[in-house]
């Protein structure tokens, strides 16, 4: 997992605030290097574009595992620009100044904030900072994406090219993905518990998918709860538990059911108007409780709340 460093990792703030971000002027780079991250159904890949004056001179690019975040990618190719120039032989270069641009503004705030600890950030401070002690001058830059500056187009290119190749360079998951890939996991078991368990035939009728519910937001009341599960002071529901002689509507037009309370019952024409009108401008009524779910929920919601099942029951 892609965590936090551990404090006694951390840089000095101090070490942080020495990491530049603005060019100066009258200081012209030797080295510009163009990093770039890609994530797409592909994969994930960070490409590196190393040029030496004018001269492009190295290519470099990585393949991250699939569950990465482009955040990371991003980060990565900066991480390996920030190697390349450590390998450079330390007699036989005097030209130590270099610019790494980056199109990420992400990117650029994790570096440079003192609260950001992330594995990553950490090794681009560190790499930044021992190259500085070796008399390097590293600037970083932010350039705007897709607007065909040629380094960065081949930066661009180089990472989408890493998700063909066989080894990856790094597999820290972010923790983002490892709480979303658990709740995916637990709602696929919900699911299936869902589908094989005998109970809430009421609430299956509105919400045939665990998702589907989660993906809804409802203030419960206490006639929402009543109508989608079944439960309450629904005499249907009152005379199989044996609390009432009779099930039958006081509209005298059927049990009193959930459906005949939402489709049917004579004494609720007037609060259902809106609800039938919303169903009919788009296909027939009656239609499926799931249906009123996905597709005119406010409006079930507003009539289910108008139902006074009290005084409904006492006519």
């Amino acid at each position: 997992m892609d965590g936090a460093e551990k404090p006694k990792n951390w840089l000095h703030p101090a070490d942080i605030d020495s990491i530049k971000d603005i060019k100066e002027e009258g200081v012209e780079p030797f080295w510009q290097i163009y990093t770039d991250g890609s994530k797409s159904e592909q994969g994930v890949g960070s490409g590196v574009a190393v040029f030496k004056g004018k001269v492009l001179t190295e290519q470099l690019k990585f393949k991250v595992d699939k569950r990465c975040s482009n955040n990371q990618a991003e980060q990565l190719a900066i991480v390996k620009a920030l190697e390349a120039l450590e390998t450079q032989p330390a007699n036989h270069n005097p030209h130590k100044t270099a610019i790494i641009y980056t199109d990420s503004k992400i990117t650029m705030d994790a570096i440079k904030s003192a609260k950001n600890h992330n594995y990553l950030a950490e090794e681009i401070r560190k790499k930044a900072v021992n190259l500085t002690i070796k008399n390097w001058r590293i600037e970083f830059q932010w350039v705007k994406p897709h607007i065909e500056i040629h380094g960065n187009e081949i930066a661009d290119r180089l990472a989408k090219e890493a998700t063909n190749n066989h080894h990856k360079t790094y597999s820290r998951i972010p923790k983002s993905t490892i709480k979303r890939d658990n709740r995916q996991q637990s709602i696929r078991k919900w699911q299936s518990q869902w589908e094989e368990t005998t109970k809430g035939a009421v609430t299956k009728e509105f919400f045939q998918s665990v998702e589907g519910r989660l993906g809804v937001k409802l203030n419960l009341s206490p006639n929402i709860t009543k109508i989608m599960t079944g439960h309450g002071n629904i005499r249907s529901y009152l005379h199989r538990l044996q609390i009432i002689g009779c099930p039958e509507c006081p509209c005298k037009h059927g049990t009193q059911t959930v459906d005949h309370l939402i489709f049917q019952c004579e004494r609720l024409v007037n609060e259902r108007a809106n609800l039938k009108i919303s169903v009919l401008k788009v296909g027939k009524w009656p239609v499926r409780k799931s249906e009123l779910t996905n597709r005119h929920l406010k409006q079930l919601l507003r009539y289910i709340n108008s139902i006074d099942l009290e005084k409904l029951n006492q006519m």
